[in-house]
């Protein structure tokens, strides 16, 4: 048999490949980002606000939301009316009332508070492992000194992101922890 040395008979070297198979793998990677892109922006799933909305800037202790549960349809004489039927109900001690609770009442944090504060002469570290005497005395509403780093503090936060839930686990704490931490 003859060797042939033409061009059709020349064995293509793993340089040759290489170049190939790198090509192949920008142009898969390529393909794949422009699909990223394109689902990303396409997508119905994230709302985004739209940026006409206020941007005004949340102000902490400016409005205690916690304490703020209001409904509008409700009068402020309707409300003296709806607590002098329960309280009525309840010293009746007929158990459960017919009247239920409405959101419109306002929280009255110094009887939560007062329902569980310790007894006197109670250790005040043996039930939840702080000074809970103390913990009582603070205001739910109280100015929180910013401690972050200055650089921190300079930086502008964007204010048109999706709400978020942010879910918090307690075992054996206070009630007046619980309600400076909803606030």
């Amino acid at each position: 048999m003859p060797l042939s040395v033409g061009p059709d008979s020349v064995s293509r070297g793993p340089l040759t490949t290489m170049r190939r198979n790198c090509k192949l793998f920008i142009f898969i990677s390529c393909v794949w980002t422009l699909c990223v892109v394109v689902y990303l922006n396409t997508s119905k799933d994230v709302k985004r606000p739209s940026r006409s909305r206020s941007t005004a800037l949340y102000i902490p202790g400016s409005e205690n939301l916690a304490l703020r549960l209001k409904d509008s349809a409700v009068t402020a004489q309707q409300g003296q009316a709806f607590s002098k039927a329960a309280a009525g109900a309840g010293a009746a001690g007929g158990g459960s009332s017919s009247v239920g609770l409405r959101p419109s009442m306002f929280l009255d944090e110094e009887a939560y508070i007062a329902a569980a504060t310790l007894a006197p002469g109670a250790d005040a570290y043996t039930r939840n492992k702080f000074n809970q005497a103390e913990s009582d005395k603070l205001a739910s509403n109280r100015d929180v000194p910013d401690t972050r780093h200055f650089t921190c503090r300079k930086k502008e936060w964007r204010t048109d992101l999706p709400q978020t839930s942010v879910i918090i686990t307690f075992h054996n704490e206070a009630r007046s922890t619980l309600l400076r931490t909803v606030v």
